[in-house]
């Protein structure tokens, strides 16, 4: 009972000399009251002595031992691991530290780290269940539709514009989404996820063109012979095509950890698109239309009229893109700093990006969580800044909640070391999306993913308009049509 008034008072003072004066202390008097601390799992006091004596350079084994378990009891999991860390280059032999350093990297989001450890270990120096790792490490699915509300409504009515001359749109409508990867332990210090993933997006393409016809109206019979009387109405025609668009795609993806804290993330993204392609080609056709007929002499006299012939042509279109890229991460405590880049060639133009995010662990563990991210994009003379902000955590031990908001053109953009792309011909103005991760057991997991984007859809038409030469000519113009788009996932892993 004595000593623990002595422990008690002692915290007290070092609490309030820390803002005034500082108490000194000594290896003796820290180990003994640590030792008493740890032994009455007193986390809160223990940390707080053991802080101060590093400030007085008073550093051993034991000393971070005890402070690295009260944070890993305290599930500060990023702190424990600091301290884990230093007392296994005091000592690597004992099993129970090594297994709390061990489980603090696990817990702390740095499964790389926890194997590369336990890679670096003699076999009696932590257990067997950590040491020995199976060859396939997790198999992951996901699948689920896009939904485009807007799809069947009346954007495709009115495509030519005032000019009423050519107008073309290409929509988007629902879609399906697909997807199984595994990851594979190659060693304790590399892994490597292959997975498949199938799109199949419902498109429509929509023609609108005007033309004036020739139109005989009548006949007036005479006594030299007859005469044709004439209107040039003008016309529209409408055609609409429903199509599919099939997208396969393979990854590949290995998480390499060079040395603790560090990260290199190699990716490839092989992407195969095929659809049925709408093709519209028009031509002029001079014709003679006969104005009146002389029947003395049996003679026809005509006039030229240009008739524009509007001909459509469907063809099957299949090509190949791809993505190859690469991601660096590095840990500093609490906060984990990427830098990331790629290069690609999709829909027949060149993109190169490169990216950097911070991500902060206020408490020192995955409860809550927070990133940053930014891009630089550049397609031709085409460069944009891409944002990413997302927040994530624990709300219960089996719930976990994350949301995202990602702003900018992310059109043949890709996020997620490369694992996601956005290769659709569309405007991407922004997207918001909310992840619900289920823990049902120790092995399984279940996730359900909602996204929302706001797109816009171009649509082509002409104007009149005057060249230099001084000629009246068609002109052809761009404007957009904005719409949304509803995605919902669901999602199961199964960690072997």
């Amino acid at each position: 009972m004595k000593k623990r008034i002595f422990c008690l008072l002692l915290i007290s003072l070092v609490i309030v000399g820390s803002a005034k004066a500082t108490i000194k202390l000594d290896s003796r008097t820290v180990d003994s009251i640590t030792y008493h601390l740890f032994m009455e799992k007193d986390w809160d006091s223990l940390i707080t002595i053991g802080k101060e004596a590093l400030k007085q350079d008073i550093d051993y084994y034991y000393l971070r031992v005890r402070i690295g378990i009260a944070y890993y009891q305290k599930e500060k999991y990023i702190a424990a691991a600091e301290h884990l860390s230093k007392a296994v280059q005091f000592n690597s032999s004992d099993p129970l530290t090594n297994e709390y350093y061990y489980l603090s990297l696990l817990y702390a989001n740095r499964a790389g780290d926890a194997n590369a450890f336990a890679s670096s270990l003699p076999p009696q120096s932590l257990e067997k269940k950590y040491l020995k790792k199976k060859i396939v490490d997790q198999v992951h699915m996901e699948a689920g539709p896009s939904l485009n509300p807007g799809y069947n409504d009346q954007a495709d009515r009115d495509l030519m514009g005032s000019d009423n001359i050519y107008g073309e749109s290409d929509r988007y409508g629902n879609s399906f989404y697909g997807h199984a990867d595994i990851t594979f332990n190659l060693c304790q210090k590399m892994n490597l996820t292959a997975g498949y993933s199938y799109l199949d997006f419902q498109k429509r393409k929509s023609v609108q063109n005007s033309y004036y016809t020739d139109r005989l109206d009548s006949t007036v019979f005479t006594s030299w012979g007859y005469q044709n009387y004439y209107s040039f109405p003008r016309g529209s025609h409408d055609t609409i095509v429903s199509y599919k668009v099939r997208q396969n795609e393979i990854y590949l993806a290995s998480s390499i950890v060079p040395f603790p804290g560090s990260r290199i993330t190699p990716y490839f993204h092989l992407i195969n698109v095929s659809y049925s392609n709408l093709m519209t080609r028009y031509r002029n056709q001079m014709v003679q239309d006969t104005s009146y007929f002389f029947a003395y002499d049996t003679s026809y006299h005509t006039f030229p009229f240009t008739r524009t012939i509007y001909e459509y042509r469907q063809s099957d279109t299949s090509f190949y893109n791809y993505i190859v890229g690469i991601s660096l991460f590095q840990n500093f405590s609490r906060i984990t700093i990427g830098l990331s880049g790629s290069y690609s060639n999709l829909n027949n133009k060149k993109q190169g990006q490169a990216g950097y995010s911070i991500t902060y662990y206020p408490f020192g563990n995955l409860n809550l969580y927070g990133t940053l991210a930014f891009t630089g994009f550049v397609q031709g003379n085409d460069a944009r800044i891409l944002s990413e902000a997302r927040i994530g955590g624990k709300i219960t031990s089996w719930f976990w909640l994350e949301g995202d908001f990602l702003y900018g053109d992310y059109t043949n953009a890709n996020i997620s070391d490369g694992s996601v792309v956005y290769n659709n011909s569309d405007i991407i103005q922004y997207r918001a999306g909310a992840n619900l991760t289920f823990i049902a057991s120790k092995h399984l997991s279940l996730s359900i993913f909602y996204q929302f984007f706001r797109k816009e859809s171009p649509v082509l038409y002409y104007t009149w308009g005057i060249t230099n030469e001084s000629e009246l000519t068609a002109i052809a113009q761009t404007r957009y049509q904005k719409y949304s788009t509803h995605t919902i996932i669901g999602g199961i892993t199964w960690k072997l």
